[in-house]
């Protein structure tokens, strides 16, 4: 296979093996965040105008993130919101979180379910949450 100089767009999967170089700038386009608007179990954003807002977002590399700060809901086993098809987690995972300047838990479940279940309904930040779906 020759060289291939000026600017390339890959659309699409690709798949490379062997030795592969790229030389300049490489980069990795994703979508835009998609805002949580369903909440459930009486969850609410914190404050957008100090913290930045429930949402999610999947890389081009099969992970999901999430982002936000939410307050007033249940906290247990119930969803605070549900992630679509497409951004759930293959096993039931539990990640750290601060809860009012305290530890919490937050657990994503298979179905999507995303759930505070240990912390406080003061607030709840989701930010820095990553696993991967592939």
């Amino acid at each position: 296979m020759g060289l291939t100089t000026g600017p390339q767009e890959i659309i699409g999967n690709k798949t490379f093996t062997g030795k592969t170089k790229f030389k300049g700038k490489v980069e990795f386009k994703r979508e835009n965040w998609t805002e949580v608007t369903a909440f459930q179990n009486s969850w609410v954003n914190y404050n957008s105008s100090t913290t930045t807002t429930a949402a999610y977002v999947k890389d081009s590399f099969g992970f999901v993130h999430l982002k936000g700060t939410v307050k007033d809901g249940t906290v247990g086993d119930v969803a605070c919101f549900t992630l679509p098809i497409g951004y759930r987690i293959s096993k039931i995972a539990r990640f750290p979180i601060v809860s009012n300047s305290l530890f919490g838990i937050v657990r994503i479940e298979t179905d999507g379910a995303v759930k505070i279940v240990l912390g406080s309904n003061a607030y709840a930040c989701l930010d820095g949450i990553t696993f991967y779906v592939g």
